[in-house]
């Protein structure tokens, strides 16, 4: 998938009302997902993320982002098996949520 391909599915997939940068709406919605912390840019980046994921199978989505939110993921889930419902709390969807325990070997 070229880098245009994926700025298409990433902006076709977004949330109604959500506006995407010119830049790289995929580079910037993997930071947000990669980066340390938490807050409000962090959960709505696990919704978008979320909202993407309900429109597009999981091998359509951009590696990188698809990387970002599985070390999201990892650092939500630590050692602990079985967090579906973790993600979810922290603002992922049940589906992105079982794709992404699955991922990361956690299923």
């Amino acid at each position: 998938m070229s880098d245009n391909d994926s700025k298409s599915v990433l902006v076709a997939a977004l949330p109604a009302g959500t506006t995407a940068s010119t830049s790289t709406p995929v580079a910037e919605l993997a930071q947000a997902l990669a980066s340390d912390g938490e807050g409000p840019a962090k959960k709505k980046a696990r919704h978008n993320f979320s909202e993407i994921v309900g429109a597009r199978i999981w091998e359509q989505l951009p590696t990188q982002l698809k990387t970002a939110a599985r070390l999201d993921a990892r650092r939500l889930v630590g050692n602990e098996r079985g967090l579906s419902d973790k993600l979810i709390g922290a603002g992922y969807s049940r589906r992105a949520a079982d794709q992404l325990l699955s991922d990361i070997g956690r299923s």
